[in-house]
This record gives structure tokens, sequence and C-alpha cells, in this order.
């Protein structure tokens, strides 16, 4: 069997191609995490008490504030902030934007579409 290269290598264990991204796992606001198939457990910054499941499902998305984060208390106006991650062989660092697609930081190269259908 031939040696794998590192890109084969990193394709077989990177994120990006074998995850369905949940957007809220990659946002510097995530608070606690639930379950995979309900909202329930999953709060952040924006949302103390409880993600919307419009947002966890990604058919919202959360790049401008909810009306309802400003009857808070207190009022916050947080959205969307991704985490920032780095390719262990190349070191070039990528992030999920709010749609579910990813990029690199230095050239935009990445996904065009969303990784799943929702």
């Amino acid at each position: 069997m031939a040696k794998l290269t590192a890109e084969e290598i990193r394709h077989r264990t990177d994120p990006r191609w074998n995850d369905v991204p949940l957007v809220c796992m990659h946002c510097t606001h995530l608070g606690t995490m639930g379950n995979q198939f309900d909202e329930e457990g999953w709060t952040c910054s924006a949302f103390p008490e409880q993600i919307p499941y419009g947002i966890l499902a990604n058919h919202s998305h959360h790049d401008e504030p909810y009306l309802s984060q400003g009857h808070l208390d207190p009022p916050n106006d947080h959205v969307y902030s991704p985490k920032i991650y780095t390719e262990e062989d190349t070191g070039r660092k990528w992030h999920y934007n709010v749609d579910g697609t990813w990029e690199y930081m230095d050239t935009g190269e990445g996904t065009s579409s969303p990784s799943r259908s929702v």
C-alpha cells in the first residue's frame, strides 16, 4: 500500500471534509452544547437561555442581531464570530462562515456553498 501524502491524510481527518458543521460549534460566543438533535441545552452569549432552533439548524444566519436580543437583561448585539483553526501540516488559518461554508484567512479560498443541505 502506498504511503499517504499529508494532503490525503488531512482530507481523511479534517472536519471540513468529514463533519456536518453545526455553525454554533465554531462560534467564539458558544456557551454550552446540547444534544445534536434538538435545541435544548445550547446557549451562547447572544442567547444565554437557549439558542433558537433556526440558528442551530442553519435555517437562519446569525450575522445580524435578533430583535429578541434587545429584550435580554442585559441587552446584547452579539452575532456569529468564527473560531480560527490552523492546519497542522501547512500552518494555514481557516474558519467556518455563518452559512456553514469555510475559507482560508489568507486567500478567501474554500467552499463556495454549504457542505450540507438543510
